[in-house]
């Protein structure tokens, strides 16, 4: 029997010891944390649509994520707080904090079962992970995919969550490789495949509508490539627009599914009576200039007594919409990343972010194993593709001509391609983002990551073979070392080129590290010391009351400056600490204690210079 055959043999015994092994430490780190600041709006907001068929709740994110996470919770008896003001007054936050922390059952139950879906359709990416890399590489290789994917930090920390981070990874990998194998093979039951799985990506979250254009740039190098001498073009601009016809009216029946067929006439929407408020505003005060591009043609034309305005107006007020939430939550989100949100970055505070946000997370949260097996693996694909490009001097293609070197570029295979240009569009057009909030928003380029970096294993040195096996097992040990080393803080994780946690809270704040995660553990810390007199400040949407941790106010930069440190132990979320400008005095000391990397405790109960400090 021949190691390859043995090897395949026991290909899916690895696999599910792999993926057991995720879920141990997804399931296992989850239960020592709090709940993260979105959580307990998506589940109260899923739990909602189960229960009342009301969309009200949460709109900026589609439906179908939320539907998915707060399912497990149907099997609880739970109280839904409609009768709560929250509920009237469209206060998402409140809402949740309702339904958490006043409800039949314990906040850490509801949670793990409304975190319970994200962990097994991590489970189902990985799983296809594996495929997708055993098809183009083998099964050495999509083994190894797996192996990359299991212990990456990053993605455990958000596989416990109920977010959509994951879930659109998912539909995102999953869009382009059905996509594809219709480009392939044009057949009707492909065509429904694709369509169907792309559908479910809209539901998911809206950045999934970056798909479109990849997709036209994928079918239009298909058929580019197709063009060559010898070759069919198996799926021309007509079956193309067809196809087209197909994803829209699945997509659209998808949507209107995911949103329990809803029919809403718009201006029973109070958001929608406030925005033609909003617009008498600005007209009586004369601020049309400072508007958004986008909003300008409603207040410009938008008058409801007259012209194109009434008729809108006439039709928002007797014309029901299929699906109004959907399109209302993808206008929020529009007006979101306008506005911009509320963002840290090496020590400077924005709303607008910053083009190179997303660059330097990814190069600061990815562990420098990835990385390495990254850059070596696109200098394999670019040695492979100097083959295919045409005659060689030294290391490099001979380009006679810009015409020549493109017509050989029909030759690279399709599904490098793949493998490319959709993480590469991702991640480009992720840089545009006014919302910088975390390297989760760029998670759908990472399976892409460990696609590409598998195909290392089929590296054959023709010398210093022993020298390279050493530094491939050596790379893989200290990988290992470094997923085990984060347990159970795998939020926090940075990279050790920066210097770990500790000196990547200076760097990036919210959810790459600190996201209100560890009150469970700051009530553990607690309880062990026996400290009775505590001051927080917080950054999160836990209720430490809840958890039984109670205290008073810690003293900003003025009160420090006129009366001093007071002797009690104080704890800050990092957050607050290096993102904030109130309490930038603490960063004068020392943390007695890192409470999960996200917290840090100061015990002043003997500090004994009690005089201001120079900041």
């Amino acid at each position: 029997m021949s190691q390859k055959f043995n090897l395949k043999y026991f290909s899916k015994f690895i696999v599910v010891v792999l993926l057991t092994i995720m879920l141990i430490l997804e399931i296992s780190s989850a239960l020592k944390e709090s709940q993260t600041i979105d959580e307990a709006v998506h589940l109260a907001s899923g739990y909602s649509y189960w229960k009342t068929g009301d969309f009200r709740m949460n709109p900026e994110h589609p439906a179908l994520f939320k539907l998915i996470s707060s399912f497990p919770l149907l099997f609880l008896r739970l109280n839904l707080p409609t009768d709560d003001p929250s509920w009237n007054d469209y206060n998402e936050w409140e809402f949740g904090h309702q339904f958490l922390y006043h409800n039949t059952e314990s906040a850490d139950k509801i949670l793990f079962f409304g975190r319970l879906p994200t962990m097994l359709i991590s489970l189902l990416l990985g799983a296809f992970i594996f495929k997708w890399s055993r098809e183009l590489f083998g099964y050495k290789a999509g083994i190894f995919a797996l192996f990359l994917y299991i212990l990456e930090p990053n993605i455990i920390a958000h596989s416990r969550y109920a977010t959509n981070d994951i879930m659109i990874t998912f539909l995102f990998l999953l869009s382009i490789y059905y996509f594809a194998k219709y480009l392939k093979k044009p057949s009707f039951n492909n065509l429904l495949v694709a369509g169907l799985v792309f559908a479910i990506a809209q539901v998911i979250k809206f950045s999934a509508a970056i798909l479109i254009p990849i997709f036209i740039l994928l079918f239009l190098v298909k058929r580019w490539q197709d063009s060559q001498p010898g070759k069919s073009k198996l799926l021309n601009y007509k079956k193309f627009l067809l196809g087209t016809l197909v994803f829209i009216l699945l997509t659209y029946l998808i949507i209107f599914i995911s949103y329990g067929f809803e029919l809403k006439i718009p201006i029973s929407d109070p958001r929608v009576v406030k925005l033609y408020q909003e617009r008498k505003d600005i007209i009586n005060s004369n601020t049309y200039t400072e508007q958004p591009y986008f909003t300008k043609p409603f207040i410009k034309y938008g008058d409801p007594q007259k012209g194109f305005g009434k008729f809108l107006y006439n039709l928002a007020s007797n014309f029901p919409v299929p699906a109004y939430s959907y399109f209302r939550g993808f206008a929020n989100v529009i007006g979101h990343n306008y506005w911009g949100h509320g963002s840290y970055l090496l020590g400077m505070n924005g709303e607008k972010g910053w083009w190179y946000y997303f660059i330097i997370a990814f190069f600061v949260k990815t562990p420098l194993t990835i990385l390495i097996f990254l850059v070596f693996s696109l200098i394999l694909l670019c040695k492979k593709f100097s083959k295919i490009l045409g005659r060689k001097k030294g290391n490099l293609p001979v380009i006679n001509s810009i015409a020549s070197f493109f017509l050989s570029l029909k030759k690279i295979p399709f599904d490098y391609v793949l493998l490319t240009i959709p993480p590469l569009i991702y991640f480009l057009w992720s840089l545009t983002s006014h919302i910088n909030l975390g390297v989760r928003h760029i998670f759908p380029v990472f399976p892409f990551i460990y696609l590409i970096s598998s195909s290392v294993v089929n590296y054959k040195p023709k010398k210093f073979k022993k020298i390279y096996n050493i530094i491939f097992f050596l790379l893989i040990l200290f990988y290992i070392f470094t997923s085990f080393k984060i347990y159970p803080n795998y939020l926090t994780y940075f990279n050790e080129a920066v210097g770990g946690p500790r000196n990547g809270a200076k760097i990036l704040q919210d959810s790459n590290i600190d996201w209100g995660q560890d009150i469970k553990k700051l009530k553990k810390y607690i309880d062990e010391k026996q400290i009775e007199h505590l001051r927080v400040v917080y950054f999160g949407r836990a209720d430490l009351n809840y958890y039984g941790i109670y205290f008073g106010p810690v003293p900003n930069n003025d009160e420090v400056k006129q009366s001093g440190i007071p002797k009690d132990v104080t704890v800050i979320s990092t957050y607050i600490l290096y993102a904030g400008k109130d309490f930038t005095w603490l960063q004068e000391f020392k943390p007695t204690k890192s409470i999960g990397n996200s917290i840090y405790v100061y015990d002043f109960r003997n500090y004994q210079n009690n005089s201001y400090l120079s900041y």
